[in-house]
């Protein structure tokens, strides 16, 4: 796992650069909407295509070959000078890049005991969030004294590193002898019809199965969150940059959002628990669905410094303080439901499908933001996250709830 931090501070910094490098070049919101779409519409096949390779090959290699594939792809965006140059690269990353995100989620559930799966999961993101913060950090630091642009060699390094590590500390370990692991004797759904089919039948099986039961309810509530999400995405970098904020002081709002992000997935990692994780899902999705929308009167309201904190706290909470338990939550919530067999292809379609929700949400932030204004897009991102706590709050009298 100690190669996933040089990894991270690839992968928790490449969305901000693009974003920043699209507005130098003088593109619009328009166009930073268009190519994280784009991005997405990319990862939702590379995910169907990964999670089904990952059934049928070691993990460690194909970690191993996505992060040096990884660090040899950033160094193209220093032969692009256009906002369509940067969209194509940023694809190909995107492709590349999501090639670890199964065998890594693989890993854990197959080393991992059932009782420990959210523990393991948010140790995972613990050392993910350290790497994201580190790679912020320095971003911060230097965007004050070199391009944008150069920055990719930092980060192509990052990746080159993680390959190193990757290669010689990951190995393929012996599942623990556990029988909680399979849990026949459970309640909770057995995710029938999870086990997947290749490509759009796959899709169509997994929102099929058992739709109007548990887990249709949990992947519902799942899907108007990553709307939402999809939305905050894209609007986040140019809503700071047009209220004057610097490329450096941006890099530093996400840094501190991560620092706190990273000190929450190692408060709760150990702490949640299972029978109360409606609850608690509920709540977080709640205050992450407050705090987006109290942004726009902020925006509205303050000026310069005043501002510039008030962001910083309202995105503190929002992306750091709620997002690791939420996130622990649900994904613990996600593998409850997948059956056990072809699981690398049922999380991959899990992937596509919430890549999907996430690509609407870019897409239209775009074009909302153009034309209705920043304010109008994070007030609706806001009633996503509101939606999707009342729908997962239902959940409190099933199995879910219950643990």
């Amino acid at each position: 796992m100690s190669s996933l931090v040089p990894y991270a501070m690839v992968t928790g910094t490449v969305a901000t650069l693009v974003q920043l490098y699209i507005i130098q070049l003088g593109g619009t919101v328009i166009d930073v909407g268009l190519t994280t779409t784009l991005g997405t519409a990319v990862s939702i096949p590379s995910v169907l295509f990964w999670g089904a390779i990952s059934d049928r090959v070691k993990r460690r290699p194909l970690i191993v070959v996505s992060f040096a594939s990884t660090a040899a792809l950033l160094l193209l965006f220093l032969l692009t000078r256009s906002v369509f140059g940067v969209a194509l690269v940023y694809a190909l990353y995107c492709f590349v890049s999501s090639a670890p995100t199964t065998p890594i989620n693989l890993l854990i559930l197959g080393t991992s005991t059932r009782a420990r799966w959210a523990s393991s999961y948010a140790r995972y993101q613990l050392l993910a969030t350290v790497g994201n913060t580190l790679g912020l950090l320095i971003s911060s630091i230097l965007a004050v004294f070199v391009p944008l642009v150069f920055l990719v060699i930092l980060l192509s390094g990052c990746s080159f590193v993680a390959t190193g590590l990757a290669a010689k500390l990951i190995f393929e370990p012996v599942p623990p002898q556990d029988a909680d692991l399979q849990g026949p004797e459970s309640t909770l759904p057995t995710g029938r019809g999870l086990s997947p089919k290749a490509g759009v039948g796959g899709i169509l099986e997994i929102l099929r199965a058992d739709f109007t039961g548990h887990v249709g309810v949990l992947y519902s509530s799942l899907l108007v969150f990553y709307v939402g999400t999809g939305l905050t995405l894209v609007v986040f970098v140019p809503f700071l940059h047009a209220h004057g904020i610097s490329n450096s002081e941006i890099f530093g709002v996400s840094t501190v959002n991560l620092i706190v992000m990273g000190a929450s997935f190692w408060y709760f990692g150990g702490r949640l628990r299972r029978e109360s994780f409606v609850r608690n899902a509920t709540f977080c999705m709640i205050l992450r669905a407050v705090t987006y929308a109290a942004l726009a009167p902020a925006a509205y309201l303050l000026t310069g410094w005043e501002f510039y904190l008030a962001a910083l706290i309202l995105t503190s909470v929002a992306t750091g303080l709620v997002a690791s338990p939420l996130y622990t939550i649900t994904t613990g919530m996600v593998y409850e439901s997948l059956g056990t067999g072809g699981r690398g292809a049922s999380l991959g379609i899990y992937s596509a499908v919430t890549g999907a929700c996430i690509m609407l949400g870019e897409f239209a932030a775009g074009y909302i933001s153009f034309y209705s204004g920043y304010f109008v897009t994070l007030i609706i991102a806001g009633a996503c996250f509101g939606v999707s706590a009342l729908i997962i709050s239902k959940l409190r009298s099933t199995p879910l709830a219950r643990g």
